[in-house]
């Protein structure tokens, strides 16, 4: 009897071992699958298309192929031009290359290109701008960055204001930037930025700070500074960086206005609007944002259904 009570013990015993030991191997294959579609990289070397000297602080920002607005990583190339994106899956991306001054570069990367971990792409050849640059421009283009200990300045001549709209579309130029199409914004690949206005600190929504940028003309701008590691009284609110925008000293008032509508009409009138004005000043930075919009939509709809019963018919309008 003593033998049998312990045969019938032995039994669960060895299925459980049996199901973990199935459990550990499923967790191993999941583990190999998932190291081997995450364990690729990318890698090249940014620089001028004429002059053949590396381009640094490059935007380097790589988007799924299928849906344009998935940012899947970004980074910036180094002081020799050398950028390098790791993690990435085996899949078709476009890498995006934006740099002040130069013509915004798309490489469509396939994933038959993968032939190892790592996909070299070797030296990527980068256009400057052709609007309006002579050679004064060019020789110029090479003060624009300034790298010091603790931050790196982007200063921003009158061409490169004039090419966009916006303080906002400036600093999807500026190295290290990234901005998807849904306004998000990460700094060498890192959410949570802080910015100032002439070294004042505009702790203000997103959302509210995004409005101020787009109100701002970016002719007001002088320079931009970039600290990737702030200092350390920045640690408890978990500040990633911190972009500080440095206005023209004869704009102090810099004052602006932008006001959006759209209108339609079809059996009724539609229409949305906008209205924000930002005020930037030595001492004080003042906004204002005002927004309405009456939709209307009228649907008009017609339904016919027949039901027949044996040789007679019903007709409903």
């Amino acid at each position: 009897m003593k033998s049998s009570k312990m045969k019938l013990m032995n039994k669960p015993i060895t299925k459980s071992r049996f199901t973990k030991k199935i459990i550990a191997f499923c967790l191993v294959i999941t583990l190999s699958i998932g190291a081997m579609a995450q364990g690729f990289s990318i890698k090249g070397k940014i620089v001028d298309e004429s002059s053949k000297e590396a381009l640094m602080y490059v935007n380097c920002v790589l988007f799924n192929q299928k849906d344009s607005l998935k940012q899947i990583k970004g980074t910036a190339s180094d002081t020799n031009g050398v950028f390098v994106l790791n993690d990435v899956k085996k899949e078709n991306f476009n890498l995006i290359l934006s740099f002040i001054g130069y013509e915004k570069m798309v490489i469509p990367i396939n994933s038959s290109m993968f032939k190892g971990k790592m996909l070299d792409l070797g030296e990527v050849k980068m256009n400057i701008s052709g609007e309006g640059l002579g050679e004064i421009e060019i020789v110029a283009m090479k003060d624009r960055v300034k790298l010091d200990a603790d931050k790196m300045t982007v200063n921003i001549d009158q061409t490169t204001a004039q090419s966009v709209t916006n303080a906002f579309e400036l600093l999807k130029k500026t190295p290290g930037i990234a901005i998807d199409n849904e306004d998000n914004l990460k700094l060498n690949g890192k959410s949570g930025v802080l910015f100032q206005f002439a070294g004042r600190d505009m702790k203000l929504p997103w959302k509210s700070l995004v409005q101020i940028l787009k109100a701002t003309p970016a002719t007001l701008i002088e320079k931009i500074e970039i600290m990737a590691n702030p200092s350390s009284k920045y640690d408890a609110e978990g500040v990633a960086g911190i972009i500080n925008l440095i206005f023209k000293q004869d704009k102090n008032d810099g004052m602006s206005l932008s006001v959006g509508t759209n209108a339609y009409y079809t059996k009724d009138f539609s229409y949305v609007g906008d209205l924000n004005f930002s005020q930037v000043s030595k001492k004080f930075t003042n906004t204002l944002s005002f927004s309405t919009s009456n939709w209307r939509q009228r649907m008009e709809q017609n339904l016919k259904r027949e039901m027949g019963f044996g040789n007679d018919s019903i007709f409903i309008n």
